[in-house]
């Protein structure tokens, strides 16, 4: 799953969750960290256990909400919406592979010998078929890493 949000700056970021423990927060040692006055030093944390990711209240002064409820603890789901401070996350599952990944992947099965040409451009059409048609805005990257969604700014025009 990973978290989406507008930054500071109007920026869309996205957070990788992953198996390790994730703070949100003002504090420096906050693996999300936003000056959001609204928002305690280490106001929450995101854990994974038992198959579920699950957000818990670190005694903020002005409490976490899960989907418009203040939650002190609570699991995540994709499509919930997570406000801590001033600050609303958006869940969302893990986007899949990019296409250069899939492209360097049917490349060196073709070079392996592993797959003929058409029985790849059939697995291709297959998978193409069976996917829903949104595109993630963004890649994964290390559990817990903060990154820009690419060419998404709130403040433009149409955004």
């Amino acid at each position: 799953m990973q978290l989406r949000f507008v930054n500071e700056e109007g920026r869309q970021m996205a957070v990788l969750l992953g198996r390790g423990p994730v703070t949100i927060g003002r504090a420096e040692e906050a693996d999300v960290r936003l000056a959001d006055e609204k928002m305690s030093r280490l106001h929450c944390e995101i854990r994974y256990w038992d198959s579920d990711y699950v957000v818990k209240d670190l005694h903020s002064r002005n409490g976490t909400f899960l989907n418009h409820r203040r939650v002190e603890v609570g699991i995540l789901r994709a499509g919930d919406l997570l406000r801590v401070g001033g600050t609303d996350f958006r869940v969302d599952p893990t986007p899949g592979k990019g296409t250069t990944t899939i492209l360097k992947e049917v490349g060196q099965e073709l070079e392996s010998g592993k797959k003929g040409y058409r029985t790849v451009l059939r697995e291709i059409v297959k998978t193409a078929e069976a996917r829903p048609r949104v595109r993630p805005a963004v890649k994964p990257e290390a559990a817990g890493s903060v990154s820009e969604e690419p060419g998404n700014k709130s403040d433009e025009k149409g955004g």
